[in-house]
């Protein structure tokens, strides 16, 4: 099973810089898109330090970008 149509998430460039389809490359920003339903993955701004955030998926736009924490080890 690959999973619904719903959970779906399409990694979008957020600048015009890259073309939807090219490599996502480490700290570019992006966009993640909802496949079926058109939504952004929107994040909340933190009330205060170490506040938590609210994760949901909004018409608001939340930039996200690619960090890369360790070496992939297959």
């Amino acid at each position: 099973e690959e999973g619904s149509e719903e959970c779906r998430w399409i990694l979008v460039p957020r600048f015009k810089v890259r073309s939807e389809g090219e490599e996502i490359h480490t700290r570019d920003q992006m966009l993640l898109i909802n496949s079926k339903y058109h939504f952004y993955l929107h994040v909340a701004a933190a009330a205060g330090d170490g506040a938590k955030r609210e994760v949901n998926a909004a018409a608001d736009r939340s930039t996200w970008s690619l960090s890369v924490y360790a070496p992939y080890v297959g």
